[in-house]
Order: C-alpha cells, then structure tokens, then sequence
C-alpha cells in the first residue's frame, strides 16, 4: 500500500506542487490583505493548477516513457518503470479532472481561460513543441507567468506591470539556467532531443538577459511602491544571490529540476525565505 502512494506521489509530481503557490503571488504582493472569502478563491485556484499540472505530467510521462526508460534518473519514473498500471492511470486522472472541475466552478471566467491555455499549450508541447527550439523554452517558462497572472483574475485586482516583468523574464532565466544543467547531462539517450540545438554561449547569453531584466524590472517594481523602505532594498541582495546560487549549482553541473534545487540547497532557500519576509515586512508592518 505504501509503494503504491509513493508511486502516485511520484507519478503526480507532488514535489513539483509548491511551484503552483505562484497564484497567490499578485494578491499577496498587492499590500492588502485578502478576505477569508478571498483567501478560499485563492486556494481554489493552486488546487486547479495542482490538479492540471499533475495531469499533464501524467500525458508527458506517458508520452516519453519508452525515452525515459533509457535516462538515468527519469527511468524511475512510475510509468517508464512499469510501477503503476493503466488501470490506477486512468483512476488517478478521473480523480484530477474532478478536483480540477470542482475547483473551477469556484472561480471566474478569466481565471478558467487563463488555466485552459495553459493546457493547450503544455499539451501541445508534450505532442510536439518540446522539439522546437526556442519555441520550447519559452512555454516552460510560460507555465510560471500563467500561474501568477491568473493569481490577479482570481481576485480581479490590478497588477504591476513591472511585476508580470519579474515573473515572465524570472520564468525564463529559470528554464535557461535549467538547460544549461541538462546540457552537461546529454548523451545519446536523453529525452530532451532538442537540448543538442543548444549552445553553451546561447543560453548563457539568454541567462544573462533574463536575469538583467528580472532584477530591474524588481528594483523598478519594489522601489516604486510607496511602501518601499530598507526592508526593500535588502529583498534586492537575498533575491540577487539566490538567482546566482542558482546559477552556480547548474554551472557545476547539478541534474536537478529547478524545484528539487530550492528545496535542497540550503543556501538558495534561506534567501529566497529571506526574500519574502522582506517583502512582507515591507508590505504589510
């Protein structure tokens, strides 16, 4: 019985869920604090990305498993591995798509548009996408920006410019630097064909424009709040050195997905907790 939930944590990509707390970034980053109503809106809609991501993941696996099969850490995964049978596959999706319909009939509109092209795209991405330079690059890092757009539709509140900046080149340094790591692991039997297409001076150049781009647009962003104080300028030096952390764990070639790494690292971590009661302190006291 425990094998089987830890096949179906594995399968869901439960480690992967905290990156889904990104739809509660506009309202938390808003300056005022949400209703208990609010705050139930809020909760329905990480549940919703939870549930659609999972099942992504699940059509992805799927997909890729006789490809997975032969990679040295994505062989372990529930389907490549034959751990899990069709039969729990299919339940498990029944219950995702319930938790998802439940979660949206909760929700506006704009929310459910913002959630359904995140679908088609990661959906097309797992079809064919995924072998487009660039092109996959750029949906990866979409997912990140959809999560905290859909966040200010959830609470139909407006949200910085400058901040939908952080978020969007944030994404892309994140996905770049996570290349560059894939990069050093590529071989002849990796899953990720299009890793090849890849220069090492492509993506660093497009790590170094993103990560250029998302700490001004933060300065322009935090220090343009009426709100901003020392707290303020100190969020800039913990949030500097966890993109750098971050950026150096790749260099050394770590094979871990960019989740697994901010829960890992201690150093990475501890800023990024940093960061955010920086912000908080700078928001809310």
């Amino acid at each position: 019985m425990f094998k089987s939930i830890g096949h179906i944590v594995k399968l869901t990509r439960v480690r992967q869920w905290p990156k889904n707390l990104l739809v509660a970034a506009a309202p938390f980053t808003s300056g005022v604090l949400p209703t208990v109503h609010e705050v139930n809106k809020i909760f329905y809609g990480v549940l919703s990305f939870v549930a659609i991501s999972s099942i992504v993941y699940i059509i992805n696996d799927w997909k890729d498993q006789k490809f997975d099969r032969n990679h040295k850490s994505k062989k372990f995964r529930p389907i490549a591995a034959g751990t899990v049978s069709k039969k729990q596959i299919n339940l498990i999706l029944i219950v995702l798509f319930l938790v998802l319909i439940l979660s949206l009939i909760q929700l506006n509109y704009k929310f459910l548009i913002i959630i359904s092209l995140y679908f088609i795209l990661n959906l097309l991405y797992s079809i064919k996408l995924k072998d487009i330079e660039i092109i996959e690059i750029l949906i990866v890092a979409s997912g990140f920006f959809l999560r905290t757009l859909s966040g200010a539709y959830i609470l139909e509140i407006p949200i910085s410019h400058w901040f939908l900046l952080v978020a969007s080149f944030g994404s892309l340094y994140i996905v770049s630097v996570k290349r560059l790591s894939e990069k050093k692991f590529a071989n002849e039997f990796s899953t990720r064909k299009v890793i090849s297409s890849y220069s090492n001076d492509f993506l660093l150049v497009i790590i170094g424009m993103s990560l250029t781009i998302t700490l001004t647009s933060y300065g322009m962003w935090s220090f343009g709040r009426v709100s901003s104080d020392t707290y303020t300028g100190l969020s800039m030096f913990t949030l500097l050195f966890a993109l750098m952390r971050f950026l150096l764990c790749a260099e050394k070639g770590n094979d871990e997905s960019p989740e697994d790494l901010i829960f890992n690292d201690k150093y990475i971590f501890t800023s990024l907790f940093l960061t955010v009661c920086f912000v908080s302190v700078s928001l809310y006291i």
